[in-house]
């Protein structure tokens, strides 16, 4: 009940909408989740609850969605932009994002984060909408009277990377900076740089240019 009302008395008095008072409006937030939520957990879910309950069609709201998430636990060293409806599995596990700045989080992604494999995005990454980063999976040998093994590993996307709608990006996978990975691949092996895959699997299509024109 004290999230609903947190939630609804800045959503009534529009505070967060304003750009030049964004800043006086996540302090005052984090006040009153510090106050009001002493778990942890429980300040993530509302953080991330509210980056995602802001209108998407309030431009500005892109602007705010990475300082929430900031405060949820995301580590982001810079400003970028965050569309909504951002899913992070599972809770407790914010802090094992890392986000570079300018890099742009179109709507409906989703981090799978584990204990032990961090997902890290460069900085200037284009996300593309209902994209999938997934840090584990399980094993596809199946033992007699025994369930599949579950296994995790981490991700790594590089520096000015574009990543284009509803892209799958499985265990282990490290995309090299300046790729590109076509709508609806699913990447299973690492992306060497300058790139161009697509497929399911993923495969490479061709090379591309280098910023120096070779």
């Amino acid at each position: 009940m004290i999230q609903l009302e947190i939630l609804n008395k800045y959503m009534e008095n529009k505070t967060i909408y304003s750009l030049e008072k964004i800043k006086e409006t996540i302090k005052n937030l984090l006040i009153i989740s510090t106050a009001f939520i002493p778990n942890q957990h429980w300040r993530e879910s509302f953080f991330i609850g509210l980056a995602n309950f802001l209108p998407r069609s309030v431009y500005s709201n892109r602007k705010v969605r990475w300082r929430l998430l900031k405060l949820a636990g995301v580590q982001i060293t810079g400003p970028v932009e965050i569309a909504d409806q951002i899913e992070i599995k599972q809770i407790g596990r914010a802090s094992q994002i890392s986000i570079g700045q300018g890099t742009y989080i179109n709507s409906g992604v989703r981090f799978s984060t584990s204990e032990d494999a961090p997902i890290t995005i460069g900085e200037r990454v284009l996300i593309g909408p209902r994209c999938s980063f997934e840090t584990a999976s399980h094993s596809l040998n199946l033992s007699e009277g025994k369930q599949r093994s579950r296994f995790t590993k981490p991700i790594m996307i590089e520096n000015d990377v574009w990543i284009a709608t509803g892209v799958i990006v499985l265990p282990g996978v490290r995309i090299g900076e300046g790729s590109v990975v076509a709508a609806g691949a699913v990447v299973t092996t690492d992306v060497p740089p300058y790139t161009l895959v697509g497929g399911v699997p993923a495969r490479v299509i061709k090379q591309l240019t280098l910023p120096d024109g070779s």
